[in-house]
């Protein structure tokens, strides 16, 4: 799975993959990126888990250039998640961050945000 954009400067297609974004944003996600309670919780920490609050940005970042429906969970001990759900699959480049806590998911009712963040 890829997104195609043309590049205005020199009329050339860029295609990327999931994996190649995942990569690029790997390396771009900080601490202000992420969402607003994890940039106060005092445990922060990029180098040990780099995807710690960053489901949000990613999430819409994912939607906007693979399209798709970002969807929210809620998951005990640590609000909500969003992650992305494309042609039916779910994408969830920021899942790593659950995998150093035990967190139980609450499924609850799909909610899709794609229509909010298009009025963005």
């Amino acid at each position: 799975m890829g997104f195609s954009r043309e590049n205005e400067i020199s009329h050339s297609i860029i295609e990327i993959t999931l994996n190649e974004f995942f990569e690029i944003m790997l390396k771009s996600w900080v601490k202000e990126s992420a969402y607003p309670s994890a940039q106060k919780d005092p445990q922060f920490n990029l180098a040990n888990d780099p995807t710690y609050g960053q489901c949000a940005v990613t999430a819409m970042l994912v939607n906007k250039f693979f399209c798709g429906d970002i969807s929210k969970i809620h998951v005990y001990g640590a609000g909500t998640h969003y992650f992305n759900v494309i042609n039916g699959q779910i994408f969830d480049l920021t899942r790593d961050q659950f995998d150093l806590y035990i967190l139980l998911t609450i499924p609850q009712e799909q909610m899709y945000l794609s229509n909010i963040v298009a009025k963005m």
